[in-house]
């Protein structure tokens, strides 16, 4: 064997601890053996080497701890430890219970052969080198998907000041072209012949024109990023959003804070009001709802917005795992700032939308 294993050897007979040294010794395998010969108390106070513990050799009846509660003991002090019960042919029974509790094998003291040990250790060997090997992996893993966060919300970060420099050069720029070309339109209105009945009712026509690209240009530029959202806070821009949905869609759309929106960072504003926006985008869509209150509240550890309609609802056992991309979108948004979003609907009792955001992000 080319790996050095780690042995814990928890036995208070001494007899049996020069038994086990000398299997050791007759194995001829490289180990690095810690013995702890009192009992239960100083074999949880050990300190672990950096490469861990790959096997525990524990006796039961130690002066301190008699039983399986020992194992269980042993068992939260080294999780990724081979744990491996030492018992004479009379406690055989106790030694099956231990297994229940998280041993892995058992030998009995005297009856046991050198070969025996040596396959256990090599098992534990093994068994702490792929170990540490999904440790490493989880590891890698872990700060891998932390990366992607960051980039995501980078990006993320960098679109939405994309958006905001968009918007404000659409409502600023071309709408104050449009303003004074409505202007012009006026003035030569007013040089017109007023029999000139074509004309002027092409005028109208024109001005009609211009009233509708206005209209259309403030629903873009608030689309892409409302003013109000920077300028008044998420509550307000909430509340106007709301608004705004019940004047275009005809349905009913109420808004409640509870909070204190002065708080919150620009990130966790913006995700808020983006998913609140694209969850009123998918009632109108999917829901055939006739009425949406919404809420934001906070608990002791959350900032709550709660979403509910009253529409068909759906059946989530056929909707199964479909994502949409507005849905992906603001689950993703949601990961961005810690949260997590539920969606919960039963069909013909509408459906219910709640982002929990931990206060403190």
């Amino acid at each position: 064997m080319t790996k050095k294993s780690n042995i814990l050897l928890i036995e208070d007979n001494e007899g049996d601890v020069r038994l086990i040294l000398e299997m050791l010794k007759e194995i001829g395998i490289s180990t690095d053996l810690l013995i702890v010969n009192s009992g239960l108390k100083d074999a949880l106070e050990i300190e672990i080497p950096p490469d861990g513990i790959s096997l525990v050799l524990l006796d039961l009846t130690l002066p301190d701890s008699d039983g399986v509660q020992t194992v269980s003991e042993i068992r939260k002090k080294f999780p990724n430890s081979v744990i491996v019960i030492l018992t004479g042919m009379s406690d055989e029974h106790i030694a099956l219970s231990a297994l229940r509790e998280g041993a892995q094998d058992y030998l009995i003291k005297g009856e046991s052969s050198s070969k025996e040990l040596d396959k256990v250790i090599r098992f534990s060997t093994e068994r702490q080198s792929i170990i540490t090997s999904l440790n490493q992996s989880n590891s890698e893993l872990k700060a891998t998907k932390e990366e992607l966060r960051e980039l995501a919300s980078h990006l993320q970060s960098i679109r939405e000041e994309e958006r905001t420099t968009i918007s404000r050069e659409i409502h600023d720029e071309l709408g104050q072209q449009l303003t004074g070309l409505k202007m012009d339109v006026a003035w030569m209105k007013k040089r017109i012949d007023s029999n000139e009945k074509e004309v002027i009712e092409k005028f109208k026509d024109i001005n009609q024109m211009i009233d509708d690209t206005v209209k259309a240009v403030r629903r873009i530029a608030y689309e892409l990023r409302p003013g109000i959202l920077d300028d008044l806070g998420l509550n307000a821009a909430l509340e106007w959003h709301s608004i705004e949905f019940q004047k275009r869609t005809g349905i009913e759309s109420s808004f409640h804070s509870g909070i204190d929106d002065t708080t919150l960072n620009k990130d966790i504003v913006t995700s808020i009001f983006r998913i609140y926006q694209e969850s009123l985008t998918n009632i109108i869509r999917h829901s055939q709802a006739t009425t949406v209150k919404s809420t934001l509240e906070s608990d002791s550890e959350n900032y709550i917005l709660n979403i509910q309609d009253n529409g068909k609802g759906f059946n989530q056992k056929d909707a199964g795992n479909k994502n949409t991309l507005g849905l992906l979108g603001m689950r993703e948004r949601s990961s961005m700032i810690s949260g997590t979003l539920k969606i919960e609907s039963v069909p013909n009792m509408g459906t219910s939308i709640v982002l929990k955001v931990p206060r403190g992000v």
